[in-house]
C-alpha cells in the first residue's frame, strides 16, 4: 500500500525537514571531529541541554527578524551542542565552530 506524503507538500514543512536534516548532519561532523562515538552515555544528557539552549536561541533570533538560512541554523546548533558538551566535560575546540560571530553572540545573549 502506497500512501501520499500530503505533509510533505508544505513549503513550511519541508523547511523544517531541511533544518533538522542539517542539525543532524552538524552533529554527526562535530562528534566526529570531537572524537565522541554516537554511543556515548554522556550524549543523551548534552543534545538534552542542547536542544533547549538551540530552542531559546532560535526563538530569540526570530523575535529580532533575524533570517537564518539552514545552514545558519544547523550552524547554531553546532554552537548549543558544543556548549551542551562542554557541560558534560566534553571540550570542544574552536576551530570546529562555524565561523560566524553572529552565532556565537546569540548564545552569549540567551546565556547572559
Amino acid at each position: 500500500m502506497s500512501e501520499t506524503d500530503e505533509w510533505g507538500r508544505d513549503p513550511s514543512v519541508q523547511k523544517m525537514r531541511r533544518v533538522f536534516s542539517g542539525m543532524e548532519a552538524a552533529q554527526k561532523k562535530l562528534l566526529e571531529q570531537v572524537g565522541i562515538s554516537s554511543l556515548d552515555s554522556r550524549l543523551r544528557h548534552a543534545r538534552e541541554k542542547a536542544r533547549g539552549l538551540f530552542e531559546r536561541t532560535w526563538s530569540h533570533a526570530a523575535t529580532q527578524d533575524l533570517n537564518m538560512g539552514d545552514d545558519e541554523v544547523a550552524g547554531l546548533y553546532t554552537y548549543c551542542l558544543a556548549w551542551a558538551l562542554g557541560h558534560t566535560g566534553i571540550e570542544v575546540s574552536g576551530k570546529f565552530l562555524p565561523d560566524d560571530e553572529r552565532l556565537s553572540d546569540l548564545i552569549k545573549e540567551i546565556l547572559s
